[in-house]
C-alpha cells in the first residue's frame, strides 16, 4: 500500500493497512491532530486520521484531550464576547442619540450660532493675547515677538499650545470648509455635502479647543509663587 507523510506526499509502504488504503504513523497522526480538531485538513487526511484514531488508544486519548482544551477555550472566549442582545441595544441607543443630535443641530438657528461663533472666536483671541501681554516678562513685546530668542528659551509645549489654539480657531470659524474637505477626501460621492450635524460637531470641537488652550496658556504663563 502507500504511506502518506506529513507534507502530503505518498510513498510505498510495505506493511499494508486498513481503512482508506493510506497509512499514517502514530507520530504523524499526533502532529496532525491539532489541525484535525480545527477542521483545516483535506478530506482524505481527515478520513485516514479518523480510521487511525479508531484503532489507536494513544491517538484517541490525545484527540480527547485536544477537544477538551478546545471546548474550554471556546467557553472562556464566549464570556468575553458581548451578548448579541446587548450589542443590539447599544446600536439602537447610538442610533437614538444620533437622531436626537441631528434634530438639535437642524433646529439650531444658524444666524444665532454664527454670531456666537464669531463673537466667541474674537473674544478668545483677545483673552489669549491679553494673557500673553499681562503675564509675560517685563518686556512683553520683545519676549513675544523675538522668535529667535523665544525658540531657544521657551519650551516647545508653549508653541504647541499656540498651534492648537490656532487650529481650534480655524475649526470654529471654518468648520463647514473642514467638513466639506473631509467629505471630498473620504470619497463620499452619494452625499458629498456635509450635514449640519457634522459641521456643528467640528465647530463645537473648536469651542472646546479654544477654552482648553486658553486655560493652559494662562496656567503656563502664571508666575510661580
Amino acid at each position: 500500500m502507500t504511506e502518506i507523510l506529513t507534507n502530503g506526499s505518498l510513498t510505498d509502504s510495505p506493511d499494508g493497512g486498513e481503512g482508506t488504503g493510506l497509512a499514517l504513523t502514530t507520530e504523524e497522526v499526533l502532529d496532525l491532530l491539532p489541525s484535525y480538531v480545527e477542521g483545516t485538513l483535506p478530506s482524505h487526511l481527515t478520513a485516514e486520521i479518523e480510521s487511525h484514531v479508531a484503532r489507536s488508544p494513544v491517538c484517541a486519548a490525545e484527540l480527547k484531550k485536544l477537544r477538551a482544551e478546545e471546548d474550554l477555550l471556546v467557553e472562556a472566549l464566549s464570556e468575553l464576547r458581548p451578548d448579541p442582545g446587548l450589542r443590539a441595544k447599544v446600536a439602537a441607543a447610538c442610533e437614538d442619540v444620533h437622531r436626537r443630535a441631528e434634530r438639535v443641530a437642524n433646529t439650531l438657528p444658524e444666524r444665532t450660532w454664527a454670531a456666537f461663533r464669531w463673537t466667541f472666536g474674537l473674544l478668545s483671541v483677545a483673552v489669549f493675547t491679553g494673557i500673553s501681554l499681562v503675564l509675560s516678562p517685563a518686556s512683553p513685546t520683545e519676549e513675544l515677538f523675538d522668535f529667535g530668542q523665544a525658540m531657544g528659551q521657551v519650551l516647545p509645549l508653549f508653541w504647541i499650545n499656540i498651534t492648537l489654539f490656532m487650529l481650534s480657531l480655524f475649526l470654529l470659524i471654518g468648520g463647514r470648509l473642514v467638513a466639506a474637505l473631509e467629505a471630498r477626501l473620504s470619497g463620499r460621492t452619494h452625499d458629498p455635502a456635509p450635514s449640519r450635524l457634522e459641521v456643528l460637531t467640528l465647530e463645537a470641537l473648536g469651542v472646546l479647543g479654544l477654552l482648553a488652550t486658553t486655560v493652559f496658556h494662562y496656567m503656563y504663563l502664571l508666575p510661580n509663587p
